[in-house]
């Protein structure tokens, strides 16, 4: 299990937050909505990283950022 960097565009910034999955395809296929990085971007800094860390998928406002990230089920 990896600890995958994601971001929730919503159009005049991002929610950035980290998520546990299998492979960061594995988690791209699971919620299209999220930009998965492999690595933190050029301008990622110790203050950006502490923020996604605190940033719990688990909880609000995060967790409902997740279920409408998924991929509808077929």
């Amino acid at each position: 299990m990896a600890s995958c960097l994601v971001c929730y565009d919503y159009g005049q910034g991002g929610i950035w937050f980290y998520v546990e999955a299998e492979s960061d395809l594995e988690l791209s296929r699971a919620y299209p909505a999220l930009l998965v990085f492999r690595s933190p971007p050029p301008w990622w800094n110790e203050e950006h990283e502490a923020a996604a860390r605190k940033n719990d998928p688990n909880i609000s406002p995060f967790k409902e950022i997740l279920e409408a990230s998924r991929t509808p089920a077929a």
